[in-house]
């Protein structure tokens, strides 16, 4: 009876230890899954980090080259620009240069033809000396009181036209003079133009080129 007895309580402790097993070993596995559950999230959101930088690397990537893309196209317009600023310029001195030629040539004109009519008028002047010189002697020999008083009235109208001639003269010479000059300072004339003028007639594109040297100088 002792034996049964004893046997009866080894069955019932080997069947509890063996109910303890087993929610042990489904412990174990639920253990098993949640820490493999935990693993697989852990890699799902390592995975999904991966892909928020791949995505923001990628968008950084357009934004370079978005942002290269408009520095190229800013180069290309300044330096388009400064091709157009250097043909105007060109065709600016190019311009007044052929100006200033014709006003030199013009003036050169106006001086020969003001030298030519004071030689012409020297000479007039000169013929009316001799014909006052001429006058005068047949005053001193005519002794017929008519013929010395028309020659008194020929002296007196010549002497009246070289009063005229020696003004015109004077105004020729003086004309000649100042056309001189002018040609004088044409030729050693230089062009300047202050820095206030250039700002205040300053463009768009002129501002962007300012602006960048300034930084470029400033680097």
């Amino acid at each position: 009876a002792k034996l049964a007895r004893q046997k009866s309580l080894t069955k019932g402790l080997m069947d509890e230890l063996t109910k303890k097993l087993k929610i042990a070993g489904e412990i174990s596995e639920g253990l098993k899954k949640s820490l493999a559950l935990a693993k697989a999230e852990a890699k799902l959101r390592e995975r999904s980090e991966k892909l928020k930088l791949t995505a923001l690397e990628t968008k950084d990537k357009e934004m370079q080259a978005t942002l290269q893309e408009e520095r190229n196209k800013l180069k290309e317009q300044i330096n388009a620009i400064n091709e157009n600023k250097l043909e105007a310029k060109k065709a600016a001195e190019a311009l007044q240069k052929d100006l200033e030629i014709k006003a030199q040539k013009k003036l050169k004109n106006e001086r020969d033809q003001a030298d030519k009519k004071l030689i012409e008028l020297k000479g007039k002047l000169e013929a009316s000396a001799q014909k006052k010189k001429a006058l005068e002697k047949a005053l001193l020999d005519e002794k017929d009181e008519k013929v010395r008083a028309a020659l008194t009235k020929q002296l007196k109208e010549e002497k009246a036209r070289q009063e005229t001639m020696n003004k015109k003269i004077d105004v020729s010479d003086g004309k000649l003079k100042a056309l001189q000059l002018e040609l004088s300072l044409r030729k050693k004339a230089i062009t300047a133009v202050s820095y206030t003028h250039l700002r205040a007639h300053e463009t768009r594109e002129d501002l962007v080129c300012r602006l960048l040297l300034e930084k470029k100088k400033k680097n």
